[in-house]
C-alpha cells in the first residue's frame, strides 16, 4: 500500500509516515515508508526525510539513512537545500550520497 503513495494521495499522510518511522521496526516497512515520503515531497515529507537522513532517528540503520537521501533525490528541486547540505556534512558516504542526489536532480 505505502508503494502507491505519491504528492496526489499522501500530503495528508506525510506526518503519519514520519511518525511510523520514530516506532516500526520491519525494515521493508520502514523502506517503503521512506520511498513515499520522497514521492509526497511536501515540506513535512522533506523534513521527516531530512531528520532520517542526517541520524536523527536512531533506529534507522545506515542503509536507510542512505535510502532517505535517494528519496530526498526522489522528491526533486525542493530537496535540493537538504541534499546540498548534507552533501557539505563530514560523514564520507553520507557526503557521496548526497552528491549523487542532487547530481541526478533535473537540471
Amino acid at each position: 500500500m505505502l508503494g502507491s503513495l505519491d504528492g496526489e494521495w499522501g500530503r495528508a499522510l506525510a506526518m503519519s509516515l514520519a511518525a511510523l518511522l520514530e516506532t516500526e521496526d520491519h525494515p521493508e516497512v520502514v523502506r517503503e515508508g521512506l520511498r513515499a515520503l520522497g514521492r509526497i515531497g511536501t515540506p513535512d515529507a522533506l523534513q521527516a526525510l531530512q531528520r532520517a537522513a542526517a541520524g536523527g532517528n536512531p533506529r534507522l540503520s545506515r542503509p536507510q539513512q542512505l535510502l532517505a537521501i535517494e528519496s530526498l533525490g526522489v522528491a526533486g528541486a525542493p530537496a535540493a537545500v537538504i541534499l546540498r547540505t548534507l552533501a557539505q556534512g563530514g560523514d564520507r558516504e553520507i557526503t557521496e550520497s548526497a552528491t549523487r542526489a542532487l547530481e541526478a536532480l533535473p537540471a
